[in-house]
């Protein structure tokens, strides 16, 4: 039986995201009333699958990821929709409570700058609409609690990084593609030797 967390999860990509911040904050804040009313005047509203595509970096990635370090989650991948809009894509542990998990990642992207924050939450059971399905797919990971190194936020340092590991100057075994490619999709540091040589 849909929930009122998942009857929002299906209107993304149907209702203004602007409206959408809204009712996540009265459904985490338990304003049942106002919450009612805003699902009623998005409830016609028909879902569409945008284009998406993997984000490139951002400056609130810093702030997303020391959120989640005080939350219930398991790993959190950003999208570009219509190579516009950034879309953070979240995943809880079984327990968590998705309306307050949304609503502290919406205050952490407010708050590092992000007018309209587009942060879809979702548990390891809960059915997906065809929108987040195909966020996923394209999407970047952001954060994960399965990675044990640091993920690369920093703009200019995870640039620095693919510069240096793409720069077949540096050694005379150029750096591994797959390097490359997990350094720019998944924002993790290499192995350390590579790492401890750049300057």
């Amino acid at each position: 039986m849909p929930t009122p967390h998942t009857r929002l999860l299906a209107l993304a990509g149907a209702a203004p995201d602007s409206l959408l911040v809204v009712a996540r904050e009265a459904l985490a804040d338990g304003e049942t009333e106002r919450m009612s009313a805003l699902l009623a005047l998005l409830t016609d509203e028909v879902p569409r699958v945008p284009d998406f595509a993997p984000a490139a970096p951002a400056e609130t990635d810093a702030a997303v990821v020391e959120a989640l370090a005080h939350l219930p989650v398991t790993a959190c991948w950003v999208a570009l929709r219509d190579a516009r809009d950034p879309v953070h894509l979240v995943r809880t542990a079984a327990a968590a409570d998705l309306p307050a998990v949304t609503a502290a990642v919406q205050r952490a992207l407010e708050s590092a700058g992000e007018s309209v924050p587009r942060v879809e939450v979702f548990g390891p059971s809960t059915p997906l609409p065809d929108y987040h399905e195909a966020a996923l797919l394209a999407a970047t990971l952001l954060w994960s609690d399965t990675i044990a190194h640091d993920l690369i936020t920093e703009v200019d340092e995870r640039q620095h990084l693919l510069d240096y590991l793409g720069d077949e100057a540096v050694d005379p075994v150029p750096a591994p593609m797959a390097t490359l490619t997990h350094l720019d999709r998944h924002r993790s540091a290499p192995a350390p030797a590579p790492l401890s040589q750049a300057s």
